[in-house]
């Protein structure tokens, strides 16, 4: 599912030029961050690509946007000009902070292996791991990285119809305070096994999520 676009602090904002006055038929040009290369804007919270904003984005006669504006989850530039194209101001590295690092955590969180078909040992930068073990053996193994060594949730997703994962932990490591392993039955399409793991920093597993 992806987010949603940011809105634009105060969307409706309106824009005065050097004198206060409104800037009838101001333009406002939108850039990637401490570039001039241009980054849209959207009309919609979806950031659908048809609600892409026209870039740059003319005022209205009071210096307002005639539609709320909305933002990718980065670093913009915003260069505000009046309708004979000179500058009124520059104001860069714009952001909404909250949304730009929920963004980062969903991609992070999402990082990781895709579709193993044989036995894999999860390394430092998986965070999501899919298995589609083959028909042997049964059940497929996976093992965890050290516990002291992660900081961040580890997922394993069971995308087999037909196999079994055994989830292992490292070395003397326990999952939930238990020695051993963690199964993940085959599912059924489109539904399938997986649970999310959370590491104490020391040597055990804590299963935050099972379906």
């Amino acid at each position: 599912m992806a987010l949603p676009g940011a809105p634009l602090i105060n969307p409706r904002i309106q824009f005065f030029d050097a004198n206060g006055d409104p800037l009838d038929s101001g333009e406002l040009y939108s850039y990637e961050a401490g570039t001039t290369t241009p980054l849209a804007l959207y009309t919609d919270v979806s950031l659908d690509i048809s609600t892409v904003a026209s870039n740059p984005v003319v005022l209205q006669a009071d210096g307002r946007c005639d539609t709320n504006l909305y933002m990718l989850p980065q670093g913009y530039k915003f260069i505000l000009k009046d309708q004979l194209g000179v500058t009124i101001w520059t104001a860069d590295n714009i952001s909404d902070p909250a949304y730009v690092v929920f963004d980062t955590f969903a991609n992070v969180a999402a990082n990781g292996a895709r579709d193993q078909v044989d036995g894999y040992v999860i390394t430092e930068d998986d965070n999501t791991v899919t298995m589609l073990p083959a028909v042997s053996p049964d059940p497929c193994t996976v093992t965890l990285p050290p516990a002291s060594s992660r900081g961040f949730p580890v997922t394993v997703i069971n995308l087999s119809t037909t196999v079994a994962v055994l989830i292992s932990p490292d070395g003397l490591d326990t999952i939930n305070g238990v020695s051993g392993g963690l199964s993940l039955p085959a599912g059924a399409s489109p539904v399938f096994s997986g649970t999310t793991l959370n590491s104490d920093g020391v040597s055990n597993w804590l299963m935050a999520s099972y379906w």
